[in-house]
C-alpha cells in the first residue's frame, strides 16, 4: 500500500473545504447557498495560502519541510483566515458559516502556535478536526475520524513526521474543535 495515496486524498486542502460543504449542508443551508459561501471562503482564504505554500514548498505535495519556512506560511494562513472570516461577516453570511470559520480559526491558530515552537502533523489534525466538527451534525464525521489513523500512518511512513507528532496533531485537532464548539455553538 502506498502511503502517498492517503496523504494526498486526505490532504488538508481537500479535507477542509469538503468538510465545510458537508457541515453547512447538514445545518440546513441549501446546496446552492453552501456552495456560494464555501467558494468565497476558498477564494479569500485557501487560495492565497495554497499559492504561498506552493511557491515556497514542495510544489508536488504542498509540504514545507523546513520549520523556518513554515512560520511565514502559518502567518499567511492565519491572516487570510481572519480576513476571510471578517469578509464573510460583512457579507452577512449565515451564522453556521461564521461559526465554522471561527472554529477553523481557533484550530488554525493553535496549529500555528504549536508548529512555531515544535512540529505536529497538520494532515492528521485536519482530518481529526474535520471529523469532530462533522460529528456535531452527522455520523459521517465518524468516517473521517476512522480514516485519521491511515493519514497518521502515511505521514510517518513518508518520514514527514514521527509517531508522536501525528498523535499530537490528531489530539490537537479534536481538542481545538471541541473548544471552538463550546465557544461558538
Amino acid at each position: 500500500m502506498r502511503p502517498e495515496i492517503f496523504s494526498k486524498i486526505l490532504h488538508p486542502v481537500i479535507v477542509v473545504p469538503v468538510t465545510g460543504l458537508l457541515y453547512l449542508s447538514f445545518t440546513g443551508i441549501s446546496v446552492w447557498e453552501t456552495t456560494y459561501w464555501i467558494s468565497i471562503w476558498i477564494m479569500t482564504s485557501m487560495v492565497p495560502t495554497v499559492v504561498y505554500v506552493w511557491r515556497t514548498g514542495d510544489e508536488k505535495s504542498l509540504d514545507i519541510i523546513s520549520s523556518i519556512d513554515r512560520r511565514p506560511a502559518y502567518g499567511v494562513g492565519l491572516a487570510t483566515a481572519v480576513g476571510s472570516t471578517l469578509f464573510l461577516y460583512l457579507l452577512s453570511a449565515p451564522v453556521p458559516v461564521i461559526t465554522a470559520c471561527l472554529v477553523g480559526l481557533v484550530t488554525a491558530s493553535a496549529f500555528a502556535a504549536v508548529n512555531y515552537f515544535s512540529k505536529v502533523s497538520v494532515h492528521t489534525g485536519a482530518t481529526t478536526a474535520s471529523g469532530t466538527l462533522l460529528l456535531t451534525e452527522s455520523l459521517l464525521g465518524l468516517l473521517l475520524l476512522l480514516l485519521s489513523p491511515l493519514v497518521a500512518w502515511s505521514r510517518v511512513k513518508m518520514q514527514r513526521h514521527s509517531s508522536q507528532e501525528v498523535l499530537a496533531g490528531g489530539l490537537l485537532g479534536v481538542t481545538c474543535v471541541l473548544f471552538g464548539v463550546v465557544l461558538f455553538l
